[in-house]
């Protein structure tokens, strides 16, 4: 391919979609999509230093596919993760791509899918009988008394090279069923 990955990110440094910008930090490369960052030291006075490094790490997605008549032009390459890049829309229309890039973002933080996180959640919650009205008045009090922090570090495993959202949804929801249990059972 004839661009670098400095290339595609110089061409779109300074391009947004909607009201976002593309790129989250120039120094600290990430994935355009879902925000997940490059988990090497790849800080550099030199910023094209630095997005060269990021080959292998950041994959070059056509936003429409070579198949489908796409170009290897700067305006139609892309930095993804690979789960991004797996995911993302296949069409003829450069529009449907940017749109769920702007989707993809707004509903991700570092990767973590933000939707598939309160999905998990009230999966997590239904599996242990938590009713939503139950929910709405004792989580407030059950977060004052437990810290994540500590919970996540004691009780939850990295699976697999990453920290699993089941791990941390069906753990908290164990936690708040225990919660409500002992706050139902206290002598009136």
């Amino acid at each position: 391919m004839k661009y670098s990955n400095y290339d595609i990110f110089n061409h779109w440094k300074d391009k947004k979609i909607k009201d976002m910008y593309i790129l989250i930090d120039f120094n600290e490369p990430s994935c355009w999509g879902c925000g997940k960052p490059i988990n090497e030291n790849f800080f550099s006075e030199d910023v094209v230093l630095t997005w060269e490094k990021t080959k292998g790490k950041l994959e070059r997605c056509h936003i429409i596919p070579k198949a489908l008549g796409g170009k290897d032009e700067l305006d139609n390459l892309f930095l993804l993760c690979k789960k991004c890049h797996k995911l993302s829309p296949d069409t003829t229309d450069k529009n449907a791509f940017l749109i769920w890039v702007y989707n993809k973002r707004r509903s991700s933080l570092m990767g973590y899918d933000f939707k598939g996180t309160i999905d998990s959640f009230k999966l997590a919650l239904e599996s242990f009988d938590i009713k939503e009205e139950d929910f709405i008045k004792y989580y407030n009090e059950f977060e004052k008394t437990i810290n994540m922090n500590e919970l996540f570090t004691d009780q939850v495993n990295v699976h697999l090279g990453e920290l699993q959202l089941s791990s941390m949804t069906y753990l908290v929801a164990s936690k708040l069923n225990d919660f409500i249990k002992s706050k139902k059972i206290l002598p009136v």
